[in-house]
């Protein structure tokens, strides 16, 4: 979690990384609540949640992330999310608050602009729920992808069904790969922690060569998309193999503070002390969402968003490393805070300048590509033709493919299957973000296109979409 508690730290260094990070779109205003509300927040969480974060001699340990001025990461060695999440149970636990589980999201429920309430399933059964408030925290899209490191659960369904709902979604061209996953041998993928780069590993090709310094002058601690980029490009010459090699971090520091991945590789008798671990980008982070405002509104009265579902503006075109957590502390107690005050609701407001529901032209017809047969083929579709680089023309096939499947499973009887129901709010994600690169014609941040390879200073603005 990014905060600027240390010493030689300030929230306007931390403002600066952070829209230098997003290049040129993120909302300053928004940047600015976060980083000045951070401290008291993230102290306020502490509290209330109970984690221990990482300190030396009575102070926090700071971590070291790419995009960042200096150490900033609050962190508990590399396992910071496995102990959020398992603190926030038990404290859920500990309040009565009351938890129904395997309960599937079909519908936010609304009479005009107004939520009131919700349709969900479960145990097979279709039950409806009446709600003045509701808030979507049910995370981000990763799994629309062929490598990703987010968890199953991961496939964007609250931002389509609440597009579905009648709200705005923005900026969702803005989609992160973390340059450093690794994939084990049994198919799974893991996560390498961006601090580990901090502590001084490097990215190798197969021939040995640093190569990420010829992309970007601070080599490894740069930031994710532009990593990412040189990993792609570098991957492209005659079946590159990369590489994270630690052989100069010294062996008891990964062993203490990198434990968790240290652990992971030895089960599969690797040893990252001694040998370089092959690495691939994977698909990590949603930058867009859910339109809200600084208190968490969307457009929808009653509808509220944080965390990755959302779209508060913080991360623009690319996230800068642990700002997502610092994003969902401070913007969860706005809401809440905004909700138990019975503040006047003050909803959405949308720059003049920006785009909403731009046209597209996709210069074939639907009749002259194929349908996609199941999830697997959209992950491949997606990573193909809407991953770390892009281009028109497979950009128009990609969302031809996803309109000829959708109209498809239009025509069929109501869909009552949970997989299938997952396949739809998939294969809606899919389109608009697919759509939303087609139209930025340019690259910025996380977006890139090989067609429109430079940033275009017309294309400061953020793309939106609303059902009408």
């Amino acid at each position: 979690m990014a905060v600027a508690l240390g010493k030689d730290d300030s929230t306007e260094l931390h403002l600066k990384d952070t829209i230098e990070s997003g290049a040129g779109i993120s909302d300053e205003e928004i940047v600015r609540i976060l980083v000045s509300e951070a401290k008291n927040r993230v102290e306020e969480f502490i509290r209330f949640v109970g984690v221990q974060f990482e300190r030396k001699n009575e102070e926090f340990d700071f971590a070291l992330e790419g995009g960042h001025s200096l150490p900033r990461i609050l962190h508990i060695r590399d396992k910071t999310g496995e102990y959020i999440q398992k603190s926030l149970v038990e404290k859920a636990m500990r309040e009565n608050i009351r938890i129904i589980e395997n309960a599937f999201l079909l519908k936010i429920v609304t009479e005009e602009s107004y939520v009131i309430g919700a349709e969900v399933m479960l145990n097979g059964e279709h039950i409806k729920m009446s709600a003045d408030n509701i808030i979507l925290a049910t995370g981000g899209s990763g799994q629309l992808y062929k490598i990703t490191t987010n968890a199953q659960t991961a496939t964007g369904d609250g931002i389509a069904i609440a597009y579905r709902a009648g709200a705005v979604v923005s900026n969702l061209e803005f989609v992160q790969f973390h340059p450093t996953a690794t994939i084990l041998p049994d198919g799974k993928v893991r996560l390498i922690t961006e601090a580990i780069r901090g502590a001084g590993a490097k990215i190798i090709n197969d021939r040995g060569e640093r190569f990420v310094c010829k992309y970007d002058e601070r080599c490894e601690l740069a930031t994710r998309d532009i990593i990412s980029r040189a990993i792609y490009f570098e991957m492209q010459k005659k079946n590159t193999r990369i590489y994270l090699d630690l052989r100069d971090v010294p062996e008891e520091k990964i062993k203490k503070e990198f434990e968790g991945f240290y652990e992971t590789m030895a089960r599969y008798r690797k040893d990252i002390t001694k040998e370089p671990i092959e690495i691939v980008p994977a698909a990590h982070y949603m930058n867009g969402g859910i339109r809200v405002n600084e208190f968490g509104q969307s457009n929808l009265e009653g509808l509220y968003a944080i965390g990755e579902a959302s779209c508060t503006g913080v991360h623009g075109a690319n996230r800068l490393a642990s700002n997502s957590l610092l994003e969902a502390v401070v913007f969860s107690s706005r809401a809440v805070e905004a909700i138990v005050n019975g503040a006047k609701w003050k909803g959405l407001r949308l720059e003049k300048k920006d785009l909403v529901n731009p046209p597209i032209d996709l210069g074939k017809h639907l009749e002259d590509v194929k349908i996609i047969k199941d999830v697997n083929e959209l992950k491949e579709v997606m990573w193909n033709k809407v991953g770390i680089v892009r281009e028109g023309k497979t950009l128009s096939e990609a969302i031809l493919r996803i309109k000829k499947t959708r109209d498809k499973i239009n025509q069929q009887k109501k869909i009552f299957d949970k997989k299938q129901l997952e396949f739809v709010n998939m294969l809606d994600l899919s389109e608009l973000i697919a759509t939303a690169a087609l139209v930025r014609e340019e690259s910025r941040g996380c977006h890139y296109r090989k067609d429109f390879p430079s940033e275009n200073e017309k294309w400061k603005v953020t793309i939106n979409f609303v059902l009408q």
